[in-house]
Order: structure tokens, then sequence, then C-alpha cells
């Protein structure tokens, strides 16, 4: 399968910090909804790693629980 490119990836980081949901930000991008939650879940993992925290991480973590399982 071939890789999302960055540019996407950013756009779909933006999406999410906008508060659009996993399905509203796959249609907009035209990815599939795994891919969208593996790309925000990559990008707060990439965060706590290099930052010890996460911008992107919402004020309650379990605000992402459903995200991830969708």
């Amino acid at each position: 399968r071939p890789e999302i490119p960055q540019t996407l990836k950013s756009i779909v980081i933006q999406l999410y910090l906008q508060a659009f949901s996993r399905n509203e930000i796959a249609s907009r991008t035209r990815i599939s909804q795994g891919a969208v939650s593996n790309i925000i879940a990559a990008e707060i993992q990439n965060d706590y790693s290099q930052n010890g925290a996460s911008l992107l991480s919402p004020p309650l973590p379990h605000l992402l629980l459903p995200l991830l399982k969708m």
C-alpha cells in the first residue's frame, strides 16, 4: 500500500485539531477511517516521545479512545 504523503497527514492533523470527527476527516481527505486513526495516534505518540507530552491530546484522554476504537 502506498505511503500517505506528509502533506495529507498534516491536513488530517489540522482537521483533528479543528474537532472534525474521524469519519468526517476520512471523507474530506478520501483516506480510510483506519488511516485517519493511525495518523492521529502516531502523531500523538511522536509528540509524547519527543516532548514528554502531546499538544494533540485532548484535555481528557478518554475522549481519544472512541476515535481509536472506531
